[in-house]
Order: structure tokens, then sequence, then C-alpha cells
């Protein structure tokens, strides 16, 4: 059984320090700059709340470093829960276009801030 702790580690460490990529529209920024984060049901029940925030929390200091240190903005960072992976496996996608529309996600759900 994995240590889920471990698990949120080992997906920072793999993920948030990859390159933003910045061009074309935004549908390809998204789909270039998305991450997905996938926890087993055994995972997630052995994680608080607080711990998986605090990953989360990670990354976007990380993207924020990121988008600051290299003058890409505006960028919108934005987190949701993918509720068709199903029951077996929660999964999390991150994404990071630039926003040149207020607020515009691109898939057109609407932005909660």
């Amino acid at each position: 059984m994995s240590d889920p702790r471990r698990v949120l580690d080992d997906w920072l460490k793999a993920n948030a320090w990859d390159p933003i990529h910045v061009g074309g529209d935004i549908m390809d920024e998204a789909v270039e700059n998305l991450h997905r984060l996938f926890l087993t049901s055994e995972e997630a029940r052995r994680l608080s709340v607080a711990e998986v925030a605090s990953a989360v929390n990670s990354y976007i200091d990380i993207k924020k470093t990121q988008i600051i240190d290299g003058q890409m903005g505006p960028m919108l960072l934005y987190v949701w829960h993918d509720a068709m992976a199903g029951a077996v496996v929660r999964r999390l996608r991150f994404a990071v276009p630039q926003t040149r529309d207020a607020l515009r996600l691109p898939d057109r759900s609407e932005c909660l801030h």
C-alpha cells in the first residue's frame, strides 16, 4: 500500500516545475499546461483535506513564481475535480492558460474566484 503523502510529494516534484507553455490559443495552452493528480479511493481516505490543500497551494505558489519570474501574465490557474474519473480514482486537474478575456475558461465553465 502506497503512502498517500508520498504520492502528493512525488506528484508535486514531477509536475509543479514543468515549464509553462505560452502562445497559441487558450485551448492549446490549457492542454499543454495540464497536470493531473490521481489518488486511489484508499489514498484519498488516508489524506486529510488540509494535506491535499497544502499540496495544491504549493503547486499554485510554484506556478505563481514561474509566471512572475517569466513575466508571462496575466494568466489564470484553475483546478477542478474530474468526477468522470469514477469511484476508484480521485482526480484533480490543473491548467494554466493566459487570460485574454476576463476570466474565460477554455471549457466555457463559470469561473469562481
